[in-house]
């Protein structure tokens, strides 16, 4: 599973004041970032943005790198290829495309979207890649086929991940009035939520999923079918703060929120302890 943003902005938080003269992702960006990741290596991030931009950045020197152009509208999503120097991204333009870092190359354009098309991720092993836009669509990278998962949205799924070694996708959106949990053996949706749901991560347990809410609540869903685990839901202090990217760790549980916070929870009980903002 890819390390979502909200890993990033807690790297720039905890270590801005080291950086701070290094490395500044604004600098290439003339409009809002809207996605950012690592590479698996570690030596690279990538920022996506409204400018239509995508920028490759060397951690090593502290310096961009390299500009990937080609999307003619805002770079939604941005993830890295587990095993390859690949770089997938979605865009507005409703084309996913391909990349080939650290040269920047443009290796593939799929343009059979109809609609805008707002998340990708890679499967575990690469050999496949889900794209969140009206409906969910699951290409093969080996043969460049595409399928789609039987449910379209009422507006547009804005979030799709993998999960439980490519047993499960699980996808969303923030205008849509559930998220789902597809069985890929089974070919079907064997579970759905209530939420209007930005992000979702599946923990690296494959027990829990986790949305943040578009309308101020974070929500664990358990994986398992037969569950009769109690609710857990996570409120916003407004109900109009939507919750936009959520993360985790063995203890804890990280959550971006409108108000421009990132709250901190045990992951195990909910309980608040405590929030991160800039000084």
């Amino acid at each position: 599973m890819r390390i979502k943003s909200i890993y990033i902005i807690l790297f720039l938080f905890l270590f801005q004041n080291l950086y701070a003269q290094k490395l500044s992702v604004q600098t290439g960006h003339s409009s809002t970032i809207l996605d950012l990741e690592y590479s698996p290596d570690g030596k690279y991030l990538i920022s996506s943005g409204m400018d239509n931009k995508i920028i490759l950045w060397d951690l090593r020197s502290s310096k961009q790198m390299n500009m990937l152009s080609g999307h003619n509208g805002p770079v939604n999503s941005i993830t890295f290829h587990p095993a390859k120097n690949i770089i997938a991204s979605a865009g507005d333009d409703k084309t996913v495309r391909l990349w080939e870092y650290p040269s920047g190359k443009l290796l593939e354009t799929f343009d059979f979207f109809t609609h805008k098309v707002k998340a990708v991720d890679f499967n575990s092993d690469g050999t496949e890649l889900a794209c969140a836009s009206d409906s969910i669509y699951i290409i093969n990278l080996k043969d460049k086929t595409h399928k789609t998962i039987n449910k379209k949205a009422r507006k547009l799924f804005y979030t799709v991940t993998y999960g439980n070694l490519n047993k499960y996708i699980a996808f969303g959106g923030r205008k849509e009035r559930k998220l789902y949990l597809f069985n890929i053996s089974k070919d079907r949706i064997v579970k759905s939520s209530k939420n209007h749901s930005n992000n979702i991560i599946i923990d690296k347990d494959n027990k829990y999923l986790y949305s943040a809410g578009n309308k101020g609540t974070i929500r664990r869903v358990s994986l398992s079918l037969n569950s009769v685990h109690k609710k857990f839901n996570l409120p916003a202090e407004r109900s109009w703060y939507s919750f936009f990217a959520v993360a985790n760790n063995k203890k804890l549980l990280f959550a971006a929120n409108k108000n421009g916070l990132i709250y901190v929870y045990n992951r195990k009980n909910g309980t608040k302890k405590t929030h991160l903002k800039s000084t």
